[in-house]
C-alpha cells in the first residue's frame, strides 16, 4: 500500500488481493488497518495463508431481510 497523509492529492494505492492493487482518492482512507496472517491446510493437505482483518467489536450488526421484515410489522402494529 502507498499512502501519504500529508499528501492527500496524491492517489493511494491499495491491495486488495494478492496482486490486485487499485488506485484511491486519498481522502477516501480513513485508517489503515494491517490484517492478521492466519495458516489454514486444505483438504488436499495444501497450506494457504489467509489474510483476516481484525474483527471490530463495536461493528453495526447486519439486520437480515426476516428480521427486517419483522422489525417494519412490529412498527406498523405499534401506530
Amino acid at each position: 500500500m502507498a499512502y501519504d497523509h500529508d499528501d492527500l492529492d496524491s492517489p493511494a494505492l491499495v491491495e486488495i488481493a494478492p496482486g490486485t492493487v487499485i488506485e484511491v482518492h486519498s481522502q477516501a482512507i480513513l485508517r489503515i488497518v494491517e490484517p492478521k496472517d492466519a495458516v489454514v491446510e486444505g483438504a488436499d493437505d495444501s497450506v494457504v495463508v489467509v489474510d483476516e482483518a481484525p474483527i471490530v467489536d463495536d461493528a453495526p450488526a447486519i439486520e437480515t431481510t426476516e428480521e427486517t421484515r419483522r422489525r417494519l410489522e412490529r412498527d406498523a402494529d405499534d401506530k
